[in-house]
C-alpha cells in the first residue's frame, strides 16, 4: 500500500468519512478476495469499485 495511505485514511476520517483501506495484487484472486471480504466486514458490503490499477503482462518480442 502507498506511504500516503494513512495519512489520507486519516484525514478523511477526521472529515467524519467512514474510511478503511485495503490492499494486495490485483493480479491475484485471492488477494482481492481477501480484500473484498475485509471491505465487507467493515461495511457490510462493496457499492462501488474504482478500478485505478494498471496490469500488464510482458510478452517476449523477436
Amino acid at each position: 500500500m502507498a506511504q500516503a495511505t494513512p495519512a489520507v485514511v486519516a484525514e478523511l476520517a477526521a472529515k467524519g468519512a467512514d474510511v478503511t483501506a485495503v490492499g494486495g495484487d490485483v493480479a491475484d484472486e485471492d488477494d482481492m478476495r481477501a480484500a473484498f471480504d475485509a471491505l465487507e466486514a467493515v461495511f457490510g458490503g462493496v457499492d462501488v469499485v474504482v478500478n485505478t490499477a494498471g496490469v500488464t503482462r510482458s510478452r517476449a518480442t523477436c
